[in-house]
This record gives structure tokens, C-alpha cells and sequence, in this order.
């Protein structure tokens, strides 16, 4: 008889960072989780205009990376990508990201001299589902959870984030171009959390699956005018 089995290992994760590294500490520490088929440090680059010296924002990179392309010679082309999770032994997957972003604010915090900084965790694609995990279940706070061309996950439900201490605002950012989500249910999402006296709101921009440069902008303006 076929039985699996599962052992808990130590491995190694990447990360990237954008922002200021000496005294005083950042106020605001986003954490930024990247797509299907992205790398971090790629996707990081696309908020290099939000660089302020009050903002650390770090984009940790998914575990399991693999070959965007081969050929059929079975030669794997340059081009690499990371997935958090497949439907593959899920559960586990799940847990492993959860436990990872743990450990990585933990370290953050620990490597700043715990600051007392306000955090956003913002979602992109794929990463929107590890995102609402993270914040429905973690042990830190964030103040904003953006959900970027994805949505909830359904093993997390609006009434999971009814134990965030003061609250924490949810905002879904969707395309009108996008191929991949349905604002339809990003609205029907919406309106669940807004039942629950949750702070939601809804952002477009013109775009596809993409980030847009103008919505990160106010993203930022918005926290650190708040």
C-alpha cells in the first residue's frame, strides 16, 4: 500500500527589499506578494515609484519556482517563474506560505528593533489569495489588504477578518480590461465584508492583469496621509 507521508524541513527563501535601511525606521512596512509566474525581485520594480524613505516595501518570492518554458527537446528555456501554492497537497502548501510569511515579519521586525509601523499587504493575482490568508489568520496587524486582479480565497470568508483588531480595510483593485476576474464578484465579495461593518472599497484602473502605477501612487498617498 501507497501511504504519503509529510516531514517538516528547513529551506531556504528569497526575498527583496525596496527602501530605507539605516535610522530612523521605516513607519510603514508593505509586504507585496507577486503572481503566478513571477519572481520578486521583478516584481518589485514596479513599485520603485513608490521609494520614500518612510516605506520599506518587500516582496518575499514563493517557494516553488520552475521553467516558464522548455523545449520539446526537453531543454528548459532562461525564462523562470514561482507559484505559492497548486492544488496538489494544498493543504500543506498553504500552511508552509503561512508559516513562511510569519517568519519573515518576524525577522523584519526583529532586524528593525520592532518598529511600530503600520503595514499594508497588497495581493497581486495568485498572491491575492496567500495575502488574505496571511492577514485573516496571521498574528500581526495590517491596516490595508489589497486584493489586486484576485479574490478571497474560499477557505477564507468575510467573517474571518471580523477578529482584526480595529479593523482593517480591504480594497479590490480591478482592470477594466482584465481577462482573469470578474468584477461581478468582486463586487458581490465586497458588499459580504461591507455587511460586517468591514471597510471595503472597490479601485479600477484602464488596464489589463497588471499593476498600475497610478493606483499604487494613491495606495501610498492615502497611508500616509491617513
Amino acid at each position: 500500500m501507497i501511504v504519503a507521508q509529510h516531514l517538516t524541513v528547513p529551506r531556504t527563501a528569497r526575498y527583496f527589499c525596496l527602501g530605507p535601511k539605516d535610522d530612523p525606521p521605516p513607519s510603514q512596512l508593505w509586504v507585496v506578494l507577486h503572481g503566478y509566474g513571477q519572481l520578486a525581485g521583478r516584481f518589485l520594480e514596479d513599485f520603485e515609484p513608490l521609494s520614500h524613505r518612510s516605506r520599506l516595501i518587500v516582496a518575499p518570492e514563493a517557494l516553488s519556482r520552475f521553467y516558464l518554458e522548455s523545449a520539446s527537446s526537453g531543454r528548459h528555456a532562461d525564462r523562470v517563474g514561482a507559484s505559492w501554492m497548486t492544488r496538489d497537497d494544498r493543504e500543506h502548501e498553504i500552511e508552509d506560505t503561512l508559516r513562511y510569511l510569519d517568519s519573515l515579519h518576524q525577522h523584519l521586525t526583529e532586524a528593525f528593533r520592532s518598529p511600530a509601523w503600520r503595514m499594508l499587504v497588497l495581493g497581486f493575482s495568485q498572491g491575492s489569495a496567500a495575502a488574505a490568508r496571511w492577514v485573516a489568520h496571521h498574528r500581526a496587524r495590517a491596516e490595508e489588504l489589497v486584493l489586486w486582479g484576485g479574490l478571497l480565497p474560499p477557505d477564507v470568508v468575510p467573517e474571518d477578518y471580523r477578529r482584526l483588531e480595529n479593523g482593517c480595510r480591504i480594497t479590490f483593485v480591478v482592470g477594466r480590461e482584465d481577462p482573469w476576474i470578474d468584477s461581478a464578484q468582486v463586487a458581490a465579495q465586497a458588499k459580504s465584508l461591507e455587511r460586517l461593518g468591514l471597510a471595503t472599497r472597490v479601485l479600477e484602473h484602464p488596464g489589463g492583469h497588471r499593476l498600475d502605477v497610478d493606483v499604487l501612487r494613491m495606495l501610498g498617498g492615502s497611508l500616509l496621509e491617513s
